[in-house]
């Protein structure tokens, strides 16, 4: 992948409305989308839409396969992934985006996914997997609520409130015991951890665990959004750590470009540091996390600014696919941060083709779905070959992957 050229920031004028942020714009598989009107595009991209869809069944069944008996998805490949939290949350994340598929996927499956998510919690109402083995419970749960509120089952409502009721006492705030010169402040974290405490010196200790994150960040905004559980200051105060991320070096036409946590020595800030005009460290921004922090920053907007129903950016920028590499192989080294989370950053596609649509272009966007039918194995699962961010475990890469075919799907059902 080529170093992204990124979207400039909210300044210049519209081109037309975007949808708000909500789930209800998520679009199952079988929801009707506009066909072309040329004959001969309609032939050829009937039997695109026949393949992506076989594709995506296959997937799919691949998936359910996985399914264990207590009820959840369990890794493999990863020790500390055996517990299941995580990746039973994405599962259930990606199930309930195409629910409606009748005869696919059987809602027992689902239901056996929630039963085992919530047969643990934490002190503070947040899942957790057997023996209390904390595999991601901030990132899980928003997954969780964001999946319970596309089902509007009756009895998932008691649940959904006190997910969200967890999610907003693990923002840290002043509640909690930050304060505002945290770096972390107003955002979530993987782990929810303590407030740093004061030393000798009146000065902040040096936290350790987990930092907050703009990954993290969007994912709880966007379950607090879709529950109808974020409130204006949780707004408020997650903008003020989305500002902690965004890059404040001049660049070319104003772009909003984003790192992944504050602290730019951080090693979670994959494409590493470097020193500002007046000689200070800053993190480098790259594409997956400036797409994490336009999504969430347009959540925040919209919840502050009810009436804002205008792009918040605009595309002035070719942008490179994800998956771009130079031998056209398997696998590929990103010199932009990016590299192993190719099927991270499809999801992320499939996202900003609802959230904000005009920054990804439709030709990209056909592109895109092509290397990930082309790169589907003959099980139906997807896995990455770089081990980074751990996508060489199926049952991350292809719940990701499945996502961004099923938006597709989704634009172009006949």
């Amino acid at each position: 992948m080529s170093l992204l050229h990124f979207v400039t920031g909210c300044d210049s004028q519209p081109q037309q409305d975007l949808p708000t942020i909500s789930d209800s714009n998520l679009r199952s598989v079988p929801e009707v989308a506009a066909k072309p009107s040329e004959v001969a595009c309609e032939s050829v991209l009937d039997q695109k839409y026949e393949r992506c869809l076989k594709a995506w069944k296959h997937g799919i069944q691949w998936l359910l396969n996985q399914q264990q008996a207590d009820g959840g998805w369990h890794s493999e490949v990863y020790g500390v992934m055996q517990g299941g939290v995580g990746q039973t949350a994405l599962t259930l994340d990606l199930l309930t985006r195409s629910e409606s598929l009748e005869g696919v996927i059987p809602p027992i499956a689902i239901r056996r996914g929630i039963d085992f998510l919530t047969k643990h919690v934490d002190e503070m109402g947040l899942v957790q997997g057997p023996g209390r083995a904390a595999d991601y419970p901030v990132h899980a749960t928003a997954l969780l609520l964001r999946a319970l509120s596309r089902t509007h089952a009756v009895e998932n409502s008691d649940l959904s409130r006190q997910l969200t009721a967890a999610l907003q006492a693990s923002q840290r705030i002043e509640a909690q015991g930050w304060i505002q010169s945290d770096p972390d402040f107003g955002g979530w974290g993987a782990l929810n951890d303590r407030a740093p405490l004061a030393d000798t010196t009146s000065e902040r200790s040096y936290r350790s665990g987990s930092p907050s994150n703009i990954s993290v960040t969007r994912m709880v905004l966007m379950a607090l959004a879709a529950a109808q559980g974020l409130t204006k200051e949780t707004a408020r105060d997650a903008e003020l750590f989305l500002g902690r991320c965004q890059a404040n070096a001049p660049m070319p036409m104003s772009t909003a470009v984003y790192f992944f946590t504050p602290d730019p020595m951080d090693i979670l800030n994959k494409q590493g540091f470097e020193f500002s005009a007046d000689q200070r460290p800053q993190a480098k921004p790259y594409p997956t996390a400036t797409w994490d922090g336009l999504m969430a920053r347009k959540i925040c907007l919209q919840k502050q600014f009810p009436e804002l129903h205008r792009p918040i950016v605009e595309p002035r920028h070719e942008k490179p696919l994800p998956f771009s590499t130079a031998n056209e192989g398997e696998s590929f080294k990103s010199p932009d941060g990016d590299a192993g989370l190719d099927y991270y950053e499809a999801s992320q596609w499939a996202e900003l083709r609802v959230f904000i649509r005009s920054i990804i272009d439709t030709a990209d966007w056909d592109e895109l779905i092509q290397r990930l039918l082309d790169r589907q194995r003959a099980d139906g699962r997807w896995e990455n070959d770089h081990r980074e961010m751990r996508e060489d475990d199926p049952l991350i890469a292809t719940p990701f992957a499945l996502m961004a075919l099923g938006q597709w799907l989704s634009e172009h059902h006949p």
